[in-house]
């Protein structure tokens, strides 16, 4: 290397520098001597011309003068060619232009413009969710700051330990903290930052290191059987009083199981006599400010959460009792919108807030612990699978789920609470006389179900 040239351009600096170190340890400073000083610049320098030619080749041209390209973003190519007469001029200009212009090597410097590209190749809300898990396991941690090229896999693996343990993550939010490096890396070697991204060799942790997650008890995650008749009658007695169709939408939806943006997304067109498909839904916007996204309205997405969420979903009696209400309601208010669920007031398109708030009040007159439109979701379908002959698959369809396993791992509870079937357990343990062992009062309630 031919960088002897810069350091000599060095030498005022250094003089410099000696006074101050006298100084510096008069006052008893912990300091670098001068050789160390220069040993480190040396060795930064040249780590700075090895990575440049990683990326961009040196040579000399016809003309004898040595040429090479750095990055600029206002060239078509993304680079520019840079000429001098000496190599040590050449190699100066490198220097100069990567520590003048810092090309972002850590996770900390990429984060930023990696964030920008996702909201572009996937959706703004996309990166709202990733800046949510940065700067809740990232910011601030030392693994951001280190040049990428040093990080290995027992580095990673070793940060990877020590977050589980600080926040005690379940596995699941593991997933959440390990997608983030994983994107970030994978954009690291895509600008030729690194050759291969480190953090997916890091080999699978030990489940023993996860907090369980607690699984909520049916009670929590889906309307049992008496409350889900309660609640549909108390949002049947809220919308005479109050015109809001939400109440209605709530009533509807505890027979088709829409996600509550598929919910608001419906319009009349979808519906024929036997069915109503599902295409479409509502999502969130955002708005990108300074590297930060911040939430912006909602616009209805001509697609679904998942290419398997695309479906018919059959119409049984009460739903289509309920679609003709909602209809013949807004008909009555002079409501032109294609749109089923409307704001009683202006007659545009009602967002899920509006479910979400009727929801919540609803749930308040029934006296039961909050559940969410999702919760309706789930005692859809755990309702097909307790009370009928469908399939799995047949199930797995209707609720838009690409593998079974996920409607059944995440969405069929017991909606009968458990006193109540304790008989259901005598009978399959082969007892002849189902009763004979329960008190009377027991009996009399249960008699129907002996």
């Amino acid at each position: 290397m031919k960088t002897d040239v810069f350091y000599e351009k060095l030498t005022p600096l250094l003089e410099s520098y000696k006074k101050m170190l006298r100084l510096m340890a008069t006052h008893g400073f912990d300091i670098l001597s001068l050789d160390e000083l220069k040993y480190k610049l040396q060795m930064k320098t040249k780590e700075i011309i090895s990575k440049h030619k990683e990326k961009y080749s040196i040579w000399q041209a016809s003309d004898s003068r040595w040429k090479t390209k750095l990055p600029d973003s206002s060239k078509p190519e993304g680079k520019r060619v840079i000429a001098k007469v000496h190599y040590e001029d050449l190699e100066e200009a490198i220097i100069e232009w990567y520590t003048t212009n810092r090309v972002p090597d850590t996770l900390a410097t990429l984060y930023p413009e990696w964030l920008i590209y996702k909201s572009k190749e996937t959706s703004k809300a996309n990166a709202k969710k990733l800046s949510w898990a940065w700067e809740k396991y990232y910011e601030g941690e030392d693994i951001t700051n280190r040049h990428l090229s040093s990080l290995d896999v027992l580095d990673i693996k070793v940060w990877f330990l020590d977050m589980i343990e600080k926040h005690s993550l379940t596995q699941k939010q593991y997933k959440e903290l390990k997608s983030v490096i994983n994107q970030i890396l994978d954009y690291a070697v895509e600008k030729k930052v690194v050759s291969f991204n480190v953090a997916r060799s890091v080999s699978r942790i030990s489940a023993k290191h996860f907090t369980v997650a607690n699984r909520k008890p049916a009670s929590e995650q889906v309307y049992m059987t008496d409350e889900r008749t309660n609640i549909i009658k108390i949002c049947e007695d809220m919308f005479e009083k109050t015109k809001n169709c939400a109440y209605l939408g709530i009533c509807l939806d505890f027979f088709l199981g829409l996600r509550v943006g598929e919910l608001v997304a419906l319009k009349v067109s979808d519906f024929s006599d036997l069915f109503v498909h599902i295409e479409r839904e509502e999502i969130k916007t955002y708005r990108e400010k300074n590297g930060k996204f911040i939430r912006e309205g909602y616009e209805i997405a001509p697609y679904t959460k998942t290419p398997d969420s695309v479906r018919d979903v059959p119409l049984t009696t009460e739903a289509r009792s309920y679609v003709k209400r909602i209809i013949e309601f807004n008909r009555q208010n002079g409501f032109t919108s294609d749109y089923v669920l409307l704001n009683k007031n202006t007659g545009e398109r009602m967002h899920n807030d509006a479910i979400n708030n009727a929801l919540r009040r609803a749930n308040r007159k029934l006296v039961t612990p909050q559940k969410g439109n999702h919760s309706i979701r789930k005692t859809f379908i755990s309702t097909l699978d307790a009370y009928s002959d469908l399939t799995d698959e047949e199930i797995r369809m209707v609720a838009g789920h690409r593998y079974i396993s996920t409607t059944q791992n995440s969405y069929m509870y017991s909606v009968e609470r458990p006193e109540n079937r304790i008989i259901e357990f005598e009978k399959a343990l082969g007892r002849k006389n189902v009763t004979q062992c329960y008190p009377n009062s027991y009996k009399k309630e249960n008699a129907g179900n002996a």
